[in-house]
């Protein structure tokens, strides 16, 4: 009978099995072995071991314990690009990142897709991916810290993570210096301060978590200095991880954030609102907060031979990084700051259109669609009180010194999520990857800014193939680490002579006055002689006007006094006083 197996069936059965076994073990060490291929830092990426995709489910310790889809990515039918068109997308992205974009637009269901469905099975980390690529396997990744409470229901604690310490004492001051605030945050243990080349400043996402954030970027500085990628002399010493604490109005009342700790309305921080905790008349918005952190850092006394500072976060925290370095005042250190900006939702647009006009009309009244957070127009009561003067003294300005900023955009090509629903965003964009590779077109009108089309030279374009909306497959992303860790790290720029800021209060020059125009000089020149007469006239009619008597007891009273001065001036120099 064919359903029954003879005993020689059966030993070539188990033959067979142990043969595809072995050619498991040897597809998973081609995988995971460190070859130049795979693990160079270079931008071309696109050369991709063609068996990693077909590998994945044997990396990692246990696949089945994460989710199949990052819970911020929704689930649908939408088939994702073929591999071999983002890896030319990838590469294109490094010479000619207009182009690059142009090219995204083309891809089905992304421009104008707000659906948010997308297929996820071509991710090469599934779930929200807290692991290492499988390249990168040989390097210790450190499980993110628990904690009591929720992003919706506030959360109770800042847990410890290991390799960082919770600093809760640094005060932070509004503009007057005359009302502060805690902020909290979670800074690396670099153990030798003069080791430090870089700090790198990370923003949470919109669950407020920073402890994850802080985790996922140390995790990645550890695949930064691994053997694959290190540079000569580089250790973990050389990397400083800074996290602030964004918290809100929810963790006050749940018990993370302490009754002195600077706490912000809802997700406001990533826009620069001002805080509502502590109470002040004149609060500290979350950019001077952060401000005053990289002002520290740049302290020579303290880490003398830092070089740069990045400011980075993605999705929320992306919106974050992006907005602040849009408005970020000019400091001396301003050519030794660089912003790495993740698939953010949203973004502060800078020229005066958007690719989906109308697509929504309920942003058309009072100019929603360009008002802050989406803009720099519409209504400019919106705009961050941190640089609301110098957006209305100088917006031009203001565009112009973003465009001559080393910035980072970090665009996952599977990240077709909708993000942002709001009508503004929906008119940057449908998704994640609509509205950045949007942005980016901004450059190619020639008409909108100085740059005659052209994309601005200090700035980068990195698409990342094969990721959705995942923080941690974007931050160790063979180009992330690159951006965050390696550009210009021994580079140190001169200091800015000139750090005046459009909105500054004008200082005026030594000897001038307030009313020093010929009218008012007239006016007091009069008054001047006027007053001289009347004290002349009156001088000249006392004696007159009072009797010799009258006068000889005035004299009489002031002689007294004065023996008096002098008796007294007499008696302490004999007692050599």
């Amino acid at each position: 009978m064919r359903r029954f197996t003879t005993a020689k069936a059966k030993a070539a059965t188990a033959a067979a099995a142990a043969l595809t076994l072995l050619a498991v073990a040897a597809l998973v060490h081609q995988a995971s072995a460190s070859t130049p291929r795979l693990n160079r830092i270079d931008l071309d990426l696109h050369a991709r071991n063609p068996s990693v995709k077909d590998a994945l489910p044997f990396f990692a310790d246990d696949l089945s314990a994460y989710p199949r889809l990052a819970r911020r990515q929704a689930q649908g039918g939408t088939e994702s690009p073929v591999t071999s068109t983002q890896d030319a997308i990838v590469a294109q992205s490094a010479t000619d990142p207009i182009g690059a974009a142009q090219a995204v637009e083309q891809i089905p269901n992304v421009a104008g897709n707000a659906a948010g469905n997308t297929d996820t099975s071509g991710n090469i980390l599934q779930g929200d991916g807290y692991y290492n690529y499988p390249w990168n396997n040989a390097t210790y990744f450190n499980p993110n810290a628990a904690t009591n409470g929720s992003d919706t229901t506030g959360w109770q604690e800042l847990p410890d993570i290991p390799g960082f310490t919770l600093n809760r004492s640094f005060s932070v001051y509004n503009v007057f210096n005359n009302e502060s605030g805690v902020m909290p945050f979670y800074i690396s243990n670099n153990p030798d301060p003069t080791k430090v080349l870089r700090a790198i400043v990370v923003w949470p996402g919109k669950p407020r978590d920073i402890w994850k954030y802080a985790n996922l970027m140390m995790n990645t500085r550890s695949v930064a200095v691994s053997s694959n990628f290190v540079q000569s002399g580089v250790t973990n010493d050389s990397f400083l991880i800074v996290a602030p604490a964004m918290m809100n109005q929810m963790d006050l009342q749940a018990g993370a954030a302490h009754s002195n700790e600077i706490v912000f309305h809802g997700s406001s921080w990533q826009r620069g609102a001002p805080c509502v905790n502590p109470v002040m008349k004149h609060r500290v918005t979350s950019y001077a907060a952060v401000d005053q952190i990289i002002d520290t850092l740049f302290d020579k006394k303290t880490y003398p031979n830092l070089n740069a500072v990045v400011v980075a976060g993605h999705s929320m925290g992306g919106q974050a990084a992006q907005r602040y370095s849009l408005m970020k005042k000019t400091k001396a250190y301003d050519d030794n700051m660089r912003f790495w900006i993740g698939n953010p939702g949203s973004w502060a647009w800078i020229s005066d259109t958007r690719p989906y006009m109308n697509v929504n009309n309920s942003c058309q009244a009072d100019q929603a669609w360009d008002t802050w957070p989406y803009g720099l127009n519409g209504n400019q009561s919106k705009l961050t009180p941190y640089a609301r003067k110098d957006v209305i003294a100088n917006k031009t300005y203001v565009i112009d010194r973003f465009l001559n900023r080393h910035v980072s955009y970090a665009l996952a090509l599977l990240d077709i999520g909708a993000g942002d629903t709001h009508c503004p965003a929906r008119w940057q964009g449908g998704n994640h990857l609509d509205r950045g590779s949007e942005f980016v077109l901004q450059y190619a009108n020639a008409s909108s800014f100085y740059l005659q089309g052209k994309f601005p030279p200090k700035h980068t374009l990195d698409y990342v193939a094969n990721v959705s909306h995942q923080d941690y497959a974007m931050y160790s992303a063979n180009q992330s680490i690159q951006r965050l860790f390696y550009d210009d790290l021994l580079v140190r720029y001169p200091n800015l002579t000139n750090t005046t800021n459009p909105g500054d209060r004008k200082k005026k020059p030594k000897g001038t006055k307030a009313f020093a125009t010929p009218a008012h000089e007239k006016v007091a020149i009069g008054l001047l002689a006027g007053s001289l007469g009347l004290v002349f006239i009156v001088f000249t009619a006392l004696p007159i006007i009072f009797t010799a008597d009258h006068v000889k007891d005035v004299d009489t009273s002031w002689d007294a006094q004065s023996y008096l001065s002098s008796e007294s001036r007499r008696m302490l120099v004999d007692r050599k006083w």
